[in-house]
């Protein structure tokens, strides 16, 4: 039996935000997706359509471990943006760690080593479905440069300190992706793998 191909860039499912198509196997077409956490997975076109697969895998996670630990849900979801925070400042094999660690951002010693002490400071403001924001972009991972946003706020925050020139217009990345009708949010991964601004932004 043929598996239909389908365009799934851009589209959401779950956590999984499906950036692009990166192979085909026996069981279908496989797709490259960021998940809420920063994880960057593989996924069959089935399993996404099915609502197989919804995450990285930290979700069912969350799910599971909450009956057995002193977590709740948010904890366990709050401990994966955690570790995920840490891998991009510390792990130089991290997919994103030019961004972060690269460039000189440190997370302050009450959070590298304490999950709890992460917690405690940040919970007050937890709501599910937001992440982690540094409110000075160039600044650190501690508590009086952090919040929680919405991915649309993330997005905001950090083209307010890309300013580009493009045919003599000169705006930020979130402004040069509305008025072309572009996603944001593939325009600006694909600029953090190396693309020229021009190119990543009239690409189709």
């Amino acid at each position: 039996m043929t598996i239909a191909y389908l365009d799934l860039k851009d589209s959401i499912y779950g956590r999984l935000l499906v950036i692009k198509k990166t192979d085909k196997t026996k069981h279908g077409w496989k797709w490259e997706c960021v998940c809420e956490c920063g994880k960057v997975v593989n996924v069959l076109q089935g399993n996404l359509r099915s609502g197989h697969t919804k995450s990285c895998g930290c979700y069912k996670i969350d799910i599971n471990l909450t009956a057995n630990t002193k977590y709740g849900v948010d904890q366990h979801r709050a401990n994966h943006i955690w570790h995920g925070m840490k891998d991009r400042c510390l792990n130089i094999d991290s997919k994103f760690y030019y961004r972060y660690g690269g460039r000189g951002i440190t997370i302050c010693n009450r959070w590298l080593f304490s999950f709890e002490n992460f917690w405690e400071d940040m919970k007050n403001t937890y709501k599910p479905n937001l992440s982690i924001d540094r409110i000075n972009n160039d600044g650190n991972y501690e508590p009086s440069n952090c919040k929680w946003s919405t991915q649309k706020q993330q997005a905001n925050n950090q083209s307010n300190n890309r300013i580009f020139t493009i045919n003599n217009e000169t705006m930020n990345l979130k402004q040069f992706t509305e008025k072309y009708k572009n996603n944001y949010k593939k325009v600006h991964l694909r600029i953090q793998r190396g693309w020229s601004v021009e190119k990543a932004l009239f690409t189709n």
